[in-house]
This record gives C-alpha cells, structure tokens and sequence, in this order.
C-alpha cells in the first residue's frame, strides 16, 4: 500500500489527446509535477500490484521497461468527442488561455482521493492524512 499523503497539483496545459485508435479525442488538462513526486509513486504502486497478479502496469514498454517519470502522461479529463477536434473549426485549443476560463496555468486542485475500477466496480480510497504528534498524541 502507498503511503502517499494528500497532495496539490498544478495545472499546466489545455489540448484534445486522442486515444490509440484516434476513435474518440479527449480534452484534458495537463498537470506539472507536484513537489512530492506524488502521482509517479501512486503509479508506481498501482504497477507494483498489477504486477503480483501477472498483469502489465500503465505506461510500461512492449519489453517491461520503465520509466521514472510519467508526468507528461498525468491529466483530468474534461469533455470527448468522437470527432475529430480538427474538424471543429476554430475550437482546436493551442495556447494555456481559454476564452470563459481563468488562466490554466494559475489553477490548483487538491487530491486527497484515488477511485479505482475494476470491472464495473469503481472504489474511493482516501489518501493517508498526515498525522501530527501534539503532545505525544497523533492527531
């Protein structure tokens, strides 16, 4: 089990990703590393698991090699399409200033969740709060 605490990250970038099959394109915000390092040791440990079970992790190459940073890989999700955002002529989002959005780059979001699916089952497991020793009592 991770120990990772809850974390903030910022905001870095707003684009349309496809996915492998460029069958469906999604708009996500990117995220910058947090100070922590939190989200590469949440997906080092979420590996970690899949790996007992003879499965191969995220991100991980044809030949099982891994990288140390996958923070280019991080990002929310925030609307898809099944057109592609080319043919949306002029909505194609190039630059970190939206028009109706506060600048992207300015915006943090503090994550103290991690859902997990599996199957149709989907699992909310709150990150470990941080513990304070008061007077030789955590609290």
């Amino acid at each position: 089990m991770s120990r990772v605490q809850p974390f903030t990250v910022s905001l870095s970038s707003l684009k349309w990703f496809p996915n492998e099959q460029r069958t469906r394109w999604f708009l996500v915000l990117g995220v910058d590393k947090p100070d922590g390092d939190e989200l590469n040791a949440l997906l080092k440990a979420c590996n970690t698991t899949v790996k007992l079970y003879g499965l191969r992790g995220l991100y991980i190459k044809a030949r099982g090699e891994q990288e140390e940073d996958y923070t280019s890989f991080f990002h929310f999700s925030i609307a898809w399409s099944l057109t592609s955002p080319s043919s949306f002529d002029g909505l194609l989002i190039e630059d970190k200033d939206v028009p109706g959005l506060k600048n992207v780059t300015e915006t943090r979001v503090k994550l103290d969740t991690v859902k997990v699916k599996i199957g149709d089952t989907v699992t909310s497991l709150g990150l470990a709060p941080q513990h304070r020793e008061s007077k030789n009592v955590l609290v």
